[in-house]
């Protein structure tokens, strides 16, 4: 079922910068992708073949997505966004500490039933909308994510509860990552001076503007290389990600849930200013979760400084217990 064809969806707060949406503009994409225009010959309505991809534009959200040659692959991606909407179920359930017995109960139906929908089977919308009801889910939002109209892993909406995150970012509830709302230390490699360990805060707060973790840099030396962005929350994953999206320009960091300790620990993958250029770089990174910043040594701390075990030991140990793995390639010179 396609959108109506005058369905203007909300851009959010911060359009174009860490709050992604459609544009108004059928010919240009929204400024989170980098404002590139439908140009005649380069995108067509049917698509056009770049490199071994098919580029395809959507007129309703206004930019080019990227399928397989197969155009079979788009049928199946409905099957991946009832996920969305099973992750939510699922959430509701446990927050209301409810067995399936007990949903089934409320909602008035067979505990069969009940157990279709949690594996992903068709089950009436009657059934649907009971279950919504009794786990205080919005039933539209639940509907077009079953039937793969929502949810997709691409920018759009805000839920429509303050307290729930847009599907494509995980469609996780505020109860569920509260524990990771407060203030980090972050540390990862310097990318200009060897051996050296850059040091920053990150703050983590929740935004009830576009329902979602949002997260913010502070006390960088580079200070106007301050990143602000979105966490993303993966319902079957042990990592999550923190990804800024600006003017088409997207950095990720993608780290393990916090543990005991306070501690996240992953990767980056970012770009870094070599001479006049740009260049991608990736690090290890770690955020330690701190209730205090007295006497927390920022920038650039160097071998031989205070801190410098105690920050290289963090990220040595990222390495070795395997929450990045940094491969590099085998080149043989004289092929």
């Amino acid at each position: 079922m396609e959108p109506p064809a005058k369905r203007v969806l909300p851009t959010g707060p911060q359009a174009g910068s860490i709050a992604p949406g459609p544009t108004t503009d059928e010919r240009v994409c929204p400024a989170w992708s980098g404002k590139w225009r439908r140009v005649a010959g380069n995108l067509r309505t049917g698509g056009a073949i770049v490199g071994c991809a098919w580029l395809i534009w959507d007129k309703h959200r206004s930019f080019a997505v990227s399928s397989g040659r197969e155009r079979g692959e788009v049928n199946a991606m409905a099957a991946t966004e009832r996920n969305g909407a099973l992750a939510r179920i699922k959430t509701a359930m446990i927050e209301k500490k409810m067995t399936q017995a007990e949903l089934a109960d409320a909602a008035d139906c067979h505990e069969k039933t009940i157990q279709n929908l949690l594996n992903g089977r068709q089950v009436r919308d009657q059934t649907l909308f009971d279950v919504c009801m009794v786990l205080g889910l919005d039933f539209d939002e639940i509907k077009l994510a079953w039937e793969g109209q929502a949810g997709r892993d691409e920018p759009g909406r805000p839920g429509a509860s303050k307290n729930v995150a847009p599907l494509y970012m995980g469609a996780y509830t505020r109860a569920a990552v509260d524990h990771y709302i407060g203030s980090y230390l972050t540390l990862r490699p310097s990318f200009t001076s060897p051996g050296a360990i850059v040091a920053y805060r990150t703050d983590i707060t929740w935004d009830e503007e576009w329902p979602s973790l949002l997260f913010e840099e502070r006390e960088r030396l580079d200070a106007p290389y301050s990143h602000r962005g979105r966490l993303y929350v993966p319902a079957s994953s042990m990592f999550i990600h923190l990804v800024s999206l600006t003017k088409g320009a997207m950095r990720m960091v993608t780290v393990s849930q916090l543990d005991q300790a306070g501690l996240m620990r992953g990767i980056i993958a970012t770009l870094n200013k070599q001479r006049a250029l740009f260049v991608p770089v990736g690090a290890p990174i770690v955020y330690v979760r701190k209730e205090s910043f007295a006497g927390t040594a920022f920038g650039e701390v160097k071998n031989g400084a205070r801190a410098y075990s105690e920050y290289q030991q963090l990220l040595v140990e990222t390495i070795d217990a395997g929450y990045a793995r940094l491969v590099s390639a085998v080149i043989d010179r004289e092929c």
